[in-house]
């Protein structure tokens, strides 16, 4: 770390997204050799539409709740079905637990599991690219 204080760049690739949020000022997503982002961790989070993720298990997801949850849920800005959850990216503030598991319901689904999460840079790697960092999907 002395070497970048003097100015010397240095390039650290890993898969773990806490190491390059820790030690790094910019960052660089990279997918299949093709640069998707670049920027600080800051701005980066910035770039997916919401810093309060809701994931949800669903038992026979199908296609049509992702369209769904966008359109019907009023906090939600975007919904993405990626890695068999659910993503739910919030406008702003706490999620409604009830609305959406009342919601999952009443799609005549099955709610296996709903968690909460700030976004990560692990989350900004799937959101810009599909897959998860260890993913060998093209």
């Amino acid at each position: 770390m002395e070497l970048n204080k003097e100015g010397t760049t240095i390039f650290l690739t890993t898969h773990y997204m806490e190491e390059p949020e820790r030690f790094c000022r910019n960052i660089a997503i990279v997918s299949s050799g093709e640069i998707k982002a670049f920027g600080t961790a800051d701005e980066l989070k910035n770039m997916i539409p919401s810093r309060n993720i809701v994931s949800l298990k669903v038992k026979d997801y199908d296609s049509s709740l992702e369209a769904a949850a966008a359109n019907e849920l009023r906090d939600v800005e975007k919904a993405k079905y990626q890695n068999g959850l659910l993503q739910l990216y919030l406008k702003d503030g706490q999620p409604d637990f009830g609305s959406i598991i009342r919601w999952v319901g009443a799609k005549g689904k099955t709610l296996q599991n709903i968690s909460l999460s700030t976004s990560t840079l692990d989350d900004v790697f799937v959101y810009l690219t599909g897959k998860g960092i260890n993913s060998n999907a093209q």
